[in-house]
């Protein structure tokens, strides 16, 4: 039985306590970054790593979603410091994605050496686009039955921009979103920032941009 279609799921990251009927904060390995809701977004800190082993933190949904025919989306506000020169030849860095009910990775966008990447069941396809702050600021993961493809795109604050579309063949109907960051590098105390997790609609973003709200 299909999930509910990720239509219908949406969450803004409202005030200083996660809504944990609707998503869960976890650490994804290691014990230096920390998932927490404040201030209306969800912030991801880490401590200064002291080894080279992947560690993480993320949010992610309760519920299994259904993504034929829909998208999920989010608002990427602050961008580690490890996800930019010089450093980001040493980071692993993911935005957000969708998994199955078994923990396993289906679609991921990453920004890895400042490059977008979509994985996808665990390989990674380059878009060859260089990821730019002020460009790249909303990411969607969409699904088209008519192309039956897995389509990425992006957006700052207006119509989305495919950056890649890739032929899908896996099982979509029961996923569970996430959005997170995490390193496989020794780094700096830094933080990402996150909102307007399928919140905003692309016809509002506009009339909305002076809020910085858009939609992925």
């Amino acid at each position: 039985m299909p999930g509910p279609s990720f239509s219908t799921f949406g969450y803004a990251f409202t005030g200083a306590t996660l809504d944990t009927t609707l998503v869960t904060a976890a650490s994804t390995g290691g014990s230096w970054h920390t998932a927490t809701q404040s201030n209306d977004r969800g912030r991801i800190t880490n401590t200064a790593t002291t080894s080279s082993v992947l560690g993480g933190a993320e949010f992610a949904t309760v519920t299994l979603y259904d993504l034929t025919n829909a998208s999920v989306y989010a608002e990427l506000v602050t961008v580690p410091v490890y996800c930019t020169p010089p450093d980001n030849q040493y980071y692993g860095f993911y935005v957000f994605g969708v998994r199955t009910s078994a923990g396993t990775n289906l679609f991921e966008v990453d920004i890895e050496a400042g490059e977008f990447f979509l994985k996808m069941n665990g390989g990674s396809v380059s878009t060859g686009t260089r990821y730019n702050a002020a460009v790249h600021k909303f990411f969607r993961i969409r699904h088209s039955s008519t192309t039956v493809t897995i389509e990425h795109a992006t957006t700052p604050a207006g119509p989305w921009t495919n950056m890649q579309s890739v032929t899908n063949s896996s099982t979509i109907t029961d996923l569970r979103a996430y959005v997170g960051t995490g390193t496989y590098a020794v780094v700096g105390a830094d933080l990402s920032v996150f909102d307007n997790w399928n919140t905003t609609g692309v016809a509002t973003v506009t009339s909305r941009i002076a809020r910085a709200y858009l939609i992925l």
